[in-house]
């Protein structure tokens, strides 16, 4: 007899692409997938001041919509995450995985949303729409070419870290 599915454990096997066993992204993902596209295509359509001018409540409300959705989403992947047997514990398992690229990147674009939403005006919520912009790191999770680019700069991280000191020593003689 099949021992029952959780929710838990659907949510894990459809949210965690290492975990899902069929070819492509499961459909959740693919809607997740859209999601973000369209959260992109609000935040390049709020930079346009004929666009943005008289629509703000709108675009307020959208902006709301998508963080929410995200903070839930967020919410479901680190709670799902304890599906994951490689670790000793539930928590620790939490753990690695809101520590992990992709879990930060998450929490980052959720964080420049909710700015956003309470932020201020001028360039502070410009420069918060630029990071909404970045959402689209999200979608490398999806990618096998973000994780070629990936594992590459890991590889090669102390060499950039000592590059990228240098230029700002640079910058500032």
């Amino acid at each position: 007899m099949k021992k029952p599915q959780t929710w838990r454990h659907w949510a894990y096997h459809n949210l965690d692409m290492a975990a899902w066993h069929r070819a492509g992204i499961s459909p959740l993902n693919r809607i997740i997938v859209v999601l973000i596209l369209a959260a992109v295509c609000s935040a390049v359509l709020e930079t346009e001041p004929t666009i943005y001018d008289g629509n703000q409540t709108l675009f307020r409300l959208v902006q709301l919509a998508f963080a929410g959705v995200f903070l839930f989403e967020y919410i479901v992947r680190v709670w799902a995450s304890a599906e994951n047997k490689e670790h000793e514990s539930e928590w620790q398992a939490r753990m690695r995985y809101a520590s992990s690229l992709p879990a930060v990147i998450d929490l980052v674009a959720l964080v420049t949303l909710f700015l956003a939403l309470y932020g201020g005006e001028g360039a502070l919520l410009r420069l918060f729409r630029l990071i909404r912009i970045f959402m689209l790191a999200r979608l490398g999770r999806y990618s096998t070419a973000f994780h070629a680019i990936g594992s590459a700069i890991k590889a090669r991280r102390y060499e950039l870290i000592a590059s990228l000191t240098i230029g700002m020593m640079l910058l500032l003689v």
